[in-house]
């Protein structure tokens, strides 16, 4: 038999190991039993997958972006791929970006795979683009070796049997406790500037910001959001010549991109409107558009490294054959500057 579709995760189900000891047999790797290595050799010969696959086969994890122009302008996407990037080397495998037009088929994924032979997993970045994609590798996994960074839109945890491959920031709980920090701090007017509400970890940020204003007592006029889609650090700096042009309404900026963060903080030191003495201002993700500021801003630490650690676990653990982790939410961390003070 010469099946062109066959692919190592159909030759691992023949044989009944997992898909790095077929990876071991094609690549002369010791650790392998005699007869189990003759067992798969005897699957390789038969569908003529050995011949195909072993010239271009080696340890390649692909990282699927997010479908749309402009990712790599995203602070918290560039951390993510960053560590996992750290993460795939460290563990000696190579890394493939993949970017696919997903068109909903059930083989959709096997022809990522098969399409892409020297594949052994994926990664795949969750947003509002590609939620339909995410969920099928959740549901197709470890079938084929996937996991998902994110959280995902009407995904209940525990709802898919294999979402020990589902990883994602506590986005809600984080704005909760930045607009707790301002409410301490007893500012009374808030202007929320958040990036496009169809990304559901900005979603929860925002919810979580208002709901602990809320119960804080500040509601209404006191509280604005603005929503940016486009050109995040341009349309920061915009902001910031709005301000400087009227009477400030607000006494506190709270910005749930670090990208249009940045470009706000660089618009106030250019309009000379000082930061905090006229008002406080935090972010987001506090990446490297943060870091290189002329003032140290107060921002809500994401747990890339968190998230790409525990990725790429689940990963070799489906990759060998063993129990996946539960379902894994981490906690962003607080970092506090002189960016804020007390009203």
């Amino acid at each position: 038999m010469n099946d062109n579709t066959f692919t190592i995760y159909d030759v691992a189900r023949e044989a009944g190991v997992s898909p790095a000891t077929v990876s071991k047999v094609l690549n002369n790797r010791k650790g392998v039993g005699t007869a189990t290595a003759q067992k798969i050799k005897n699957i390789l010969a038969e569908t003529g997958f050995c011949l195909k696959k072993q010239a271009s086969y080696n340890r390649n994890i692909g990282i699927v972006m997010h479908p749309a122009a402009g990712a790599f302008l995203d602070s918290y996407t560039l951390q993510l791929v960053a560590k996992c990037y750290d993460e795939i080397m460290a563990r000696n495998y190579s890394l493939q970006f993949i970017n696919p037009q997903y068109n909903g088929s059930d083989s959709f994924l096997k022809n990522i795979f098969h399409n892409n032979d020297h594949l052994l997993g994926i990664i795949a970045l969750a947003s509002h683009q590609n939620f339909n994609f995410c969920k099928e590798v959740l549901e197709h996994s470890p079938k084929f070796p996937g996991v998902v960074i994110g959280k995902l839109n009407n995904v209940p945890i525990n709802s898919i049997p294999a979402a020990g491959n589902h990883f994602w920031a506590d986005d809600f709980s984080a704005g909760y406790q930045l607009a707790t920090l301002f409410l301490r701090l007893n500012h009374k007017r808030y202007c929320i500037v958040t990036a496009t509400l169809q990304d559901r970890g900005h979603m929860h940020r925002l919810e979580g910001i208002k709901a602990a204003l809320s119960l804080g007592g500040i509601t209404g006029d006191a509280v604005t959001v603005h929503e940016v889609k486009e050109d995040l650090c341009n349309s920061g700096n915009q902001l910031a010549m709005q301000v400087a042009c009227r009477k400030n309404d607000y006494d506190a900026f709270i910005f749930t991109n670090g990208s249009i963060c940045a470009g706000f903080v660089v618009g106030c030191v250019n309009m000379q409107l000082r930061i905090p003495e006229q008002f406080s201002v935090a972010g987001f993700e506090d990446g490297q558009e943060l870091e290189h500021l002329p003032l140290p801003i107060t921002a809500m630490h994401t747990p890339a490294a968190l998230l790409a650690s525990a990725a790429m676990n689940s990963l070799l653990a489906q990759l060998n054959g063993k129990a996946m982790p539960k379902p894994c939410m981490m906690h962003h961390r607080l970092c506090r500057r002189n960016t804020v003070c007390k009203r």
